[in-house]
């Protein structure tokens, strides 16, 4: 039986065959050099994960491409052979299946240790392969090289996706820390630098080591960062609508400067009406803090700097706002003290009223007790304590009357209550 690869026919075809896998390689080849993600490994430094896949697939295309060399010189060579005859006779035909369908292709030398080649044996081992399996091992070359770069590319293009944005933000920040007038000795340089080295460092690991993104610190990193300039932006965000109210922050702290004075002639006034009325200890008046707040409202401003100044107009809102509680907790207190002065009054003449109907307004104890309250609340200065000692001793003698026989449950409801 005739074997049809060795007719010429079938060898024409066959080497038509090669010559359009050979321009089909070749294109493919370009095709992957341009690639974005073997540009990204090949024309850069690749580290980490990604420089360790890469020296492997790197490897594997320099032998993809030396397999190439040796498939286009095979086909080459059985193109010249070819064009030798219109005709081919027995040795061109020979010829054409020796280089298209045996063993051509030397693809590796091995020396062979002296024991294991005896006396007569070649030095070396040559080993050879025909043109389908050298294109079957160029296809598994080629189709790690070309996913690696595939991976890389998409893995780059999402990871400044991701940092992008945040790198528009800190130019942004830099933008308006600049309109801000803010300096090398302000803390929102150095955030902004700190910022910075790591934008950067992210920056470039994208280009150097994509695939690290998917092992997940990249990620912390980024949001790290996205955190850090998203708190920097708001900063600097308060720092501008502060500028932009100055003027009326400013005239408001002189207001409020004003407004302790009229708190603390007020809280005077009523610590002295209830030192005039009211014996006992007093709520103390916080010290004057006017003429230390108004130089400090001076230094904000004359200061430079819009972070300085914002500090210290920040500083000097949370003191007024202090000073002003503290004269009016010292104005609540004296006033709470005359209050309770008249709530004891009520009390007493509520309890008066009850021992009237009860029956036991004339009695000696009560008289008692009724001379003695009038004594401490109406004179002056009231002693509170005593006053609500003998209130409660008043309370107290009317509640027995509560349990005698015949008292109504109406009566003896008024005297247990306040």
């Amino acid at each position: 039986m005739i074997d049809d690869r060795r007719s010429a026919t079938w060898l024409d075809a066959e080497l038509t065959r090669r010559e359009d896998a050979e321009s089909r390689m070749s294109a493919a080849l370009l095709d992957l050099e341009r690639h974005p993600g073997h540009v990204l490994l090949s024309d850069g430094t690749p580290t980490g994960t990604t420089g360790r896949r890469w020296a492997v697939a790197r490897e594997a295309l320099s032998g993809l491409w030396r397999d190439f060399a040796a498939y286009r010189s095979i086909v080459r060579a059985a193109r010249a052979v070819r064009e030798r005859r219109g005709r081919p006779g027995e040795r061109e035909l020979a010829e054409l299946h020796r280089l298209l369908v045996e063993p051509s292709v030397e693809i590796a030398r091995t020396a062979v240790a002296l024991p294991e080649r005896g006396l007569t044996g070649a030095p070396e081992r040559v080993e050879v392969i025909a043109l389908d399996g050298l294109a079957e091992r160029m296809e598994r070359a080629f189709a790690e090289v070309s996913r690696l770069a595939v991976e890389a590319d998409a893995a780059h293009t999402a990871f400044l996706g991701e940092l992008v944005p945040v790198l528009e933000r800190l130019t942004e920040a830099r933008r308006r820390a600049a309109a801000l007038g803010i300096g090398p000795g302000d803390a929102e340089t150095t955030t902004l630098a700190d910022l910075d080295d790591r934008a950067a460092a992210l920056h470039r690991l994208a280009a150097t080591d994509p695939l690290a993104r998917d092992a997940g610190t990249p990620a912390v990193e980024l949001a790290a960062l996205a955190t850090g300039t998203r708190e920097l932006a708001d900063r600097l965000d308060r720092l501008v609508a502060q500028r932009d109210r100055w003027d009326a922050d400013v005239h408001a702290a002189r207001r409020a400067l004003a407004e302790l004075g009229r708190l603390r002639a007020e809280a005077e006034d009523a610590l002295a009406r209830a030192a005039e009325l009211v014996a006992g200890p007093l709520p103390e008046l916080p010290a004057d803090e006017r003429a230390a707040l108004r130089a400090a409202l001076d230094r904000v401003e004359r200061a430079s700097g819009w972070p300085v100044r914002a500090a210290g107009l920040t500083g000097l809102q949370v003191a007024l706002a202090a000073a002003a509680d503290g004269l009016r907790t010292a104005h609540r207190l004296a006033a709470g003290l005359l209050e309770r002065r008249d709530e004891l009054r009520g009390r007493f003449s509520a309890f008066a009223a009850r021992a009237a109907r009860l029956g036991r307004a004339e009695d000696p104890e009560v008289l008692e007790l009724d001379e003695r309250l009038r004594r401490l609340l109406w004179t002056t200065p009231c002693d509170l304590v005593a006053a609500t000692q003998a209130l409660a001793a008043y309370r107290r003698h009317l509640a027995p009357a509560a349990g005698q026989p015949g008292m109504s449950r109406t009566a003896s409801e008024e005297v247990d209550a306040p």
